[in-house]
């Protein structure tokens, strides 16, 4: 397994297209991110945004998708949501990361010890004697 590397926003939003089916004008605006997220880190960052009164942001691929109002200053606060976000979400993903080692560990101790306790039940077999 190689190892996890942070997303990172990788450059602008870009204004894609315009979206005038809530009755408002919002752009479709598209965040370059590094990679695209595992869906433990994509579950928590789509959920930092559900339930509220804007349409919701979508990842597709190694993208971040938005819809602003047409504003300068929505354009502003969806940036800066946005990279908060990212981080929030690295932060969360190294847990998952840490509890799935953590996992494996206590897996492999099990095993390791499963293997021992044999081991000594065969040594412990070597020194009976065969019926006569």
């Amino acid at each position: 397994m190689t190892a996890w590397e942070p997303v990172k926003r990788t450059g602008k939003p870009d204004p894609r297209n315009v979206d005038e089916r809530t009755g408002t004008t919002r752009i479709v605006l598209h965040f370059p991110i590094s990679a695209s997220p595992p869906r433990e880190w994509r579950e928590f960052f789509e959920s930092r945004h559900r339930g509220q009164e804007y349409p919701p942001l979508s990842i597709q691929e190694a993208e971040i998708i938005v819809l602003p109002l047409d504003s300068e200053e929505d354009f502003i606060t969806w940036t800066e949501n946005v990279d908060r976000d990212i981080q929030m979400a690295n932060e969360y993903y190294v847990t998952v990361l840490t509890e799935e080692q953590q996992q494996r560990n206590v897996a492999q101790e099990a095993e390791e010890e499963r293997l021992r306790k044999l081991e000594q039940a065969r040594t412990w077999t070597e020194e009976l004697e065969p019926p006569s």
